[in-house]
């Protein structure tokens, strides 16, 4: 049995870091039907790899294979996602609020 071939994305569910020292954010890839720009209905000309990262899309290309070695369970895809919606919409500060951002243990609040 030979191990897939990192060439090709593989669809699942990863852990991604936007800049080094950040925090992890939800990623899924699949394949599927690209959309329309306009309308986003799906357009039938054949699949593409498609990718989401915090429930936006992204271009597929611009994370695998770098996340290749950090699949998710499907609860740890859901809890990192629960975090980032919590942190935009009530606790601006939380590191997961700003993934682009390094983590400053020196001013980032305690966990608990």
């Amino acid at each position: 049995m030979t191990a897939p071939s990192i060439a090709t994305p593989q669809p699942g569910l990863y852990r991604v870091r936007l800049v080094k020292g950040g925090p992890w954010c939800p990623l899924r890839i699949w394949q599927g039907f690209p959309l329309d720009p306009v309308s986003r209905e799906p357009l039938e000309r054949g699949w593409l790899w498609r990718a989401e990262l915090h429930e936006e899309e992204v271009d597929v290309w611009q994370f695998w294979p770098y996340c290749a070695g950090q699949p998710l369970e499907r609860t740890e895809y859901d809890y990192l996602l629960a975090m980032y919606r919590h942190a935009t919409e009530h606790e601006p500060a939380l590191p997961a609020a700003n993934p682009r951002q390094r983590i400053d243990h020196m001013t980032t609040p305690p966990p608990f």
